[in-house]
């Protein structure tokens, strides 16, 4: 998993709400991580299933 991907997933797993792929770009900015909005619209795709399952769980 690339340190983007890696990102995307961390900042996803601590929300508890919907957050678009500009409110995660400008989160993950805000938190000093270099990464391109295409990136974010990407890389959930990766990640969504370990997410929703970490969530269920």
């Amino acid at each position: 998993m690339t340190r983007q991907r890696r990102a995307v997933t961390r900042v996803l797993a601590g929300c508890q709400d919907f957050v678009s792929a500009q409110e995660l770009h400008a989160l993950l900015v805000a938190g000093g991580q270099a990464i391109g909005l295409t990136t974010v619209y990407t890389a959930p795709c990766a990640s969504w299933r370990r997410t929703v399952a970490w969530r269920r769980t």
